[in-house]
């Protein structure tokens, strides 16, 4: 069975207010500082999907916990090691492709950073997939 993996982030504070309810209770500044030391995770696993052509795969969403706005202030190398990380996780699960959500894909010359570290698949949603290459 194929595996996939799709790393995606938090777009802003509401979008975690959405998914975790008791964050309300804390300040903004607060939320935004633990963000940047929590680790990626996994957010959701789904099995069962079938291709028009009957072939079976399975996959996982991972969470790299930092906002929109962090990804475009951050330093790109911070940014780059907690994608690394969200990668990494999907890795070890035996993902054969891993694709990057929005910034996440445009981080590191379009993702080929990410690619040269890594020895699975990356997409990073452009219409015409391949292996990225490092530059």
């Amino acid at each position: 069975m194929s595996k996939f993996a799709f790393v995606v982030y938090p777009l802003d504070i509401q979008n975690i207010h959405d998914y975790c309810p008791i964050s309300k209770l804390s300040p903004s500044a607060f939320i935004k500082m633990i963000l940047t030391f929590l680790p990626p995770f996994k957010i959701h696993h789904v099995k069962n999907l079938r291709s028009t052509q009957g072939t079976e795969i399975e996959g996982s969403f991972i969470v790299c916990p930092l906002l929109s706005e962090q990804i475009l202030a951050m330093k790109e190398e911070a940014v780059l090691n907690k994608i690394l990380k969200a990668v990494r996780l999907g890795e070890r699960s035996g993902t054969k492709i891993i694709g990057l959500g929005a910034l996440m894909g445009i981080t590191g010359k379009g993702g080929q950073v990410i690619a040269g570290e890594t020895s699975v698949a990356i997409t990073t949603g452009s219409s015409r997939p391949k292996r990225l290459e490092s530059a």
